[in-house]
């Protein structure tokens, strides 16, 4: 056999001659072809190993930021149920203060009402060398027959209030 540095003559297709040197230089480029189609190949799977490699990368990466996104949601989880309990508290704290100042109220109310009664007191009291009475009638008043009875006014009578004098009885507004 020859060298192979020179491509040889072929016979013509459909010839059934055989040439030594065109077979063994076919050969010869057949397992080049070959080697260098293997080369690429590896090249190629490389290049995939090397992809593979690069996803399987990035997959952990994407798993790492869930992860964190994950603790960050944690993190907004336990600071919105911190955040509950301070509105939770301060609920509380309103509620406190409603009470506060609805026991406010009735205090005042209270201390108004034992003004009143402190006043009604000393104004009926038969032996107070001077009697009180309020210069606007706010219930409703029956003089009953029999009796008398006496307002140092001016006097008002509420809307709606009805002030009634009966049969043998008087009113004197002075």
């Amino acid at each position: 056999m020859s060298a192979l540095s020179a491509t040889p003559t072929f016979p013509p297709i459909g010839s059934a001659t055989f040439n030594a040197d065109a077979y063994a230089w076919a050969v010869h480029m057949a397992g080049t072809f070959t080697t260098e189609l293997n080369a690429a190949v590896v090249d190629v799977n490389s290049d995939v190993v090397t992809v593979a490699a690069d996803k399987a990368t990035v997959a952990a990466d994407k798993a790492t930021v869930i992860a964190d996104m994950n603790t960050v949601a944690a993190d907004k989880a336990t600071v919105s149920a911190d955040k509950s309990v301070v509105i939770a508290d301060m609920a509380t704290v309103a509620a406190d203060k409603v009470i506060a100042i609805a026991q406010a109220a009735a205090a005042v109310a209270a201390r108004d009402a034992a003004q009143d009664y402190a006043t009604l007191a000393q104004a009926t009291n038969p032996d107070a060398p001077v009697r009180l009475n309020p210069r606007r009638i706010t219930t409703a008043l029956n003089i009953a027959s029999g009796y008398n009875a006496e307002s140092v006014g001016p006097i008002t009578i509420a809307e709606g209030i009805t002030v009634t004098v009966s049969d043998n009885a008087t009113w004197s507004v002075n």
